[in-house]
């Protein structure tokens, strides 16, 4: 908090050096002028300086390091990203890495919201707990165990990385294993039903499995052909 006001208070002194420059006093050396000559040089925009050798104008203004300023935003910037330990978003690196690459420059975002998932799971918990002790007491309902609670992150997802992964452990481990590393599956036991489902009609497809004279099978795949 205290590198975000002092961010604040930078650009807010910024804009108001810049305001100050807009509305800069007009300075006039050598000469005098009354309120008519003033507003004349108001309204036309422009200054007759006569014959006096000394004669100058110019705006009574402070000098500002825009350089310096930069800088230092850009340094309370990075040090807010540090602490924080959340990346810059808008950095173009995040639209061209890959996914193990976006991974590492996650990790310590990673981290922190993983103890703030923590945290809100065993307040979420604790919150069904008692309200599942309430219902306990009217119809003896105990099921706030059976509750799961899932956060799902708002990250991009390498497809192609998992779908690798996937098959490259596929005969290594179970199915419902596999399913699970899929992250748009959220229900593995009916997917696997699915699957099942789906062999079970592609068996009866090509006639594995029936027993049947060779003029039934043959009909049934003109059909399907069909």
């Amino acid at each position: 908090m205290e590198l975000q006001d002092a961010y604040n208070t930078l650009l807010s002194a910024e804009i108001d050096d810049f305001q100050s420059f807009c509305d800069a006093y007009l300075v006039l050396k050598g000469m005098m002028i009354d309120e008519d000559e003033a507003a004349k040089i108001r309204d036309h925009r422009l200054i007759d300086l006569g014959d006096t050798p000394d004669a100058n104008a110019f705006y009574l203004t402070k000098n500002i390091n825009d350089t310096q300023i930069q800088n230092l935003l850009d340094g309370i910037t990075k040090n807010i990203h540090k602490i924080s330990c959340s990346p810059d978003f808008t950095q173009e690196e995040f639209g061209t890495s890959s996914g193990i690459a976006l991974k590492y420059r996650l990790l310590a975002f990673e981290n922190r919201s993983g103890a703030i998932e923590k945290a809100m799971t065993k307040a979420l918990q604790k919150r069904i707990e008692l309200i599942c002790a309430i219902l306990s007491k009217v119809n003896g309902i105990d099921a706030w165990r059976d509750i799961q609670i899932t956060f799902t992150r708002n990250l991009p997802i390498d497809m192609a990385d998992i779908i690798t992964t996937v098959n490259g452990l596929r005969g290594l481990v179970s199915d419902r294993t596999l399913l699970a590393q899929i992250p748009f599956v959220q229900d593995i036991d009916a997917e696997l039903d699915l699957i099942a489902e789906q062999n079970e009609k592609n068996m009866e497809l090509y006639g594995f499995g029936n027993e049947g004279d060779e003029d039934e099978v043959l009909d049934r795949e003109n059909r399907q052909s069909k």
